[in-house]
């Protein structure tokens, strides 16, 4: 029987487009200050926790801690969204570098809009959050497999939140959020295609390549615990997610040991 090769489909490269082609609009339109204080002002009537935990999942780290319980049942997604991360990383620092924009709270006066914790002022486009968190969602969708595309579509609007939250905490202009979405697509694809081009069969629950990753988490933990991500106020949040990640920690080596002794047992 002969094994097709997957593929990222075609549909899914269009997609691309749509955030690049809405910032043009806006862009033509002069329509960028504006639309920022607007939406910043609007969403200023939610709680801060509620937007400082969406900016969360544009973070690695979190998005890591979240989705490691996956590796027990697809760990070919949990190898396209690390990789899609590492490109995005890449893509991230290259081109804020290219395009060195300020940010509002470093053109605006600060009090015309409302910011929570301290107020960042360069290097706003792209947004490396909204990048992040679009990437590790287009992965997710692509890498899993296709019968569940459809109900992992749902994944964007968290990826669409953590965009929006990057507004409401007054860090990014709309502008620096769709290019952040255009980019964070490609990434999330092109992680997922490189990862097509490796045999499924390689990609096994308790092999050792996937320990190693698991094993990693463990800096995961020690970051969540040690480190502030983006926001004081996200403390009890990063204490809650290093916990489940700890807990999924010796779950998953807890199994691990026991398949390998249950391999020698058939050797």
């Amino acid at each position: 029987m002969e094994i097709t090769q997957e593929t990222v489909p075609i549909y899914a490269w269009c997609l691309i487009f749509i955030p690049f082609l809405i910032w043009v609009v806006i862009d033509q339109n002069n329509w960028n200050t504006d639309l920022f204080l607007s939406l910043n002002h609007q969403f200023s009537t939610l709680p801060d926790l509620f937007w400082t935990t969406l900016s969360l999942f544009g973070n690695g780290w979190f998005c890591f801690a979240v989705l490691l319980p996956v590796i027990f049942i697809a760990p070919r997604v949990i190898f396209a969204a690390l990789l899609s991360g590492i490109l995005t990383g890449i893509l991230s620092s290259i081109s804020k570098a290219y395009f060195d924009t300020a940010r509002p709270a470093g053109i605006l006066d600060q009090s015309t809009f409302h910011i929570i914790d301290s107020p960042l002022l360069h290097s706003a486009m792209p947004s490396g959050h909204t990048m992040t968190a679009f990437a590790i969602a287009f992965a997710v969708i692509f890498s899993a497999p296709k019968n569940t595309r459809k109900y992992l579509s749902l994944v964007c609007l968290i990826a669409i939140g953590a965009g929006l939250a990057r507004i409401a905490v007054g860090a990014h202009w709309p502008s620096d959020v769709l290019i952040g979405a255009s980019f964070g697509i490609f990434c999330g694809l092109v992680g997922t295609m490189l990862i097509f081009k490796i045999p499924a069969s390689k990609f096994k629950t308790y092999s050792t390549m996937t320990a190693v990753v698991v094993l990693i988490s463990l800096v995961n933990i020690y970051i969540l615990l040690k480190e502030k991500l983006d926001f004081s106020i996200n403390q009890p949040v990063q204490f809650i997610a290093a916990l489940f990640l700890s807990i999924h920690f010796v779950i998953y080596f807890s199994l691990f040991i026991k398949h390998q002794r249950l391999l020698k047992n058939h050797v």
